[in-house]
């Protein structure tokens, strides 16, 4: 007995909805995804991140979610380059995902401004999916001890790596603080420090780091 499970999308276009902030007009398009299966989604909180979307950096981006976010959001990084001048610091009540196409299509360089900096600085949840941080973009970036690809202060009770491509830094990951972590299916590749780095972790009880199916290449250590 064979059974088979058909799978259709229908996609719907929703009401344009426009918020207004400072005198600048944000708009965000509405899109229902409704599955014909088990359950139903409604793509919400979704802001696209490019020449063409919501906003055109990632740190703009941020920086607006700080006052305005209600939920938990995602960032779709359109593919292309996308350029750090300055560390992202992410602080927000609610969790935050940042998706791109693919680590092949979407690109985040280190550029000038980001020197002795992580590229991003979390203090709260926030999950890493699907695209490439470069530092090899910027001279001599990730020989310093701050240049981290992703630093994990207080504050984070998640964070999730999946399908990355993190190159040329510090630490891939570093955890200066407890919080879980899921790691899967990234590659770490010409770190001059740790891909990841879990910190007094001797004296961090009950946290769960859950780490599978990564590649560690020229990298001092792959896991300390």
């Amino acid at each position: 007995l064979i059974s088979i499970l058909v799978l259709s999308s229908i996609f719907s276009f929703g009401q344009t909805v426009k918020y207004n902030k400072n005198n600048i007009t944000f708009t965000k398009d509405v899109i229902t995804a409704k599955y014909v299966a088990q359950d139903s989604c409604k793509m919400v909180n979704r802001y696209v991140v490019g020449t063409k979307g919501h906003f055109t950096t990632i740190k703009s981006a941020i920086t607006w979610l700080s006052t305005n976010m209600t939920s938990e959001t995602e960032l779709f990084l359109d593919a292309g380059t996308h350029l750090v001048t300055d560390s992202i610091h992410i602080d927000l009540p609610y969790n935050l995902i940042i998706r791109g196409t693919s680590s092949n299509t979407c690109i985040v360089n280190a550029s000038t401004g980001l020197n002795g900096k992580p590229f991003f600085g979390l203090n709260s949840n926030v999950t890493f999916h699907g695209f490439t941080m470069d530092g090899s973009t910027l001279a001599n970036w990730g020989d310093a001890k701050p240049e981290d690809m992703i630093r994990v202060y207080n504050g984070c009770d998640y964070i999730e790596l999946m399908d990355m491509f993190l190159y040329h830094g510090r630490v891939g990951l570093r955890l200066l603080d407890s919080c879980d972590i899921w790691v899967f299916n990234n590659i770490f590749e010409k770190m001059s420090g740790e891909g990841i780095g879990i910190y007094n972790a001797s004296t961090r009880q009950g946290n769960l780091y859950d780490i599978e199916i990564n590649s560690f290449t020229e990298c001092t250590k792959g896991i300390d």
